[in-house]
């Protein structure tokens, strides 16, 4: 799978990126401190025992939104050379606080569906793609965060390729980030793959996918 290096390449640049912000946000927030009176100097370390507030470190309760997703795909099916279409998602909190205490993290369900194009040589197929991912998610400042994810979706492809169609369930890891940019709105990037098992024989049929678009909390 010649794509995967370009896929890892990308979550490498992304990622570091978000976390090159956070550092610099953390900098001024404690050169800032730094600069006032002795006493206030003490209350600052106290707040960043407890985590500063929106960090990686904040610990506090924390309320998230559910959020609407509408992204755009493109990449590659093990059986279509390229592959492009759109994505929608609804992500659901479940654990708003995380599985860890000590971090700014939640986790999240994520039902979804995509409906998109495979091109292969003269064959067209068709891909209706309906999915649920667990999401669980690191928020580094107010407007950055980073997740990764593991879902269970249903492939139905309909084109001259296979006859009909044909159908089969797959699994797969995903990666990618939010950056808000609005109050209730984050641009989101994303890279995922999937390898399908189930019907027909169709072992092994996958997908290598980088998505983008927004995301819209309520």
């Amino acid at each position: 799978m010649t794509f995967r290096p370009y896929l890892a390449a990308l979550l490498a640049v992304t990622l570091f990126s978000g976390v090159a912000r956070a550092d610099v946000s953390d900098a001024n927030s404690s050169s800032s401190s730094s600069s006032s009176s002795s006493s206030a100097s003490s209350d600052s370390g106290s707040s960043f025992a407890a985590g500063r507030p929106d960090s990686i470190t904040d610990k506090g309760p924390h309320d998230r939104a559910s959020n609407l997703s509408l992204m755009g795909y493109l990449g590659r099916f093990d059986y279509g050379s390229v592959a492009f279409g759109v994505d929608g998602r609804f992500a659901i909190p479940i654990v708003k606080n995380g599985f860890l205490p000590m971090l700014n993290n939640s986790f999240s369900i994520e039902p979804g569906v995509r409906l998109g194009l495979a091109l292969d040589g003269g064959y067209t197929i068709v891909n209706l793609d309906p999915s649920c991912y667990a999401m669980w998610e690191f928020y580094f400042n107010k407007k950055f965060s980073a997740y990764a994810g593991l879902g269970l979706g249903f492939d139905i492809a309909f084109g001259h390729y296979f006859g009909d169609s044909v159908s089969f369930f797959y699994v797969g890891p995903a990666v990618g980030i939010h950056y808000k940019f609005a109050s209730n709105i984050a641009f989101r990037a994303e890279a995922r793959y999937a390898d399908g098992f189930g019907f027909n024989n169709y072992y092994g049929y996958g997908n290598e996918l980088v998505e983008g678009g927004l995301t819209f909390y309520f």
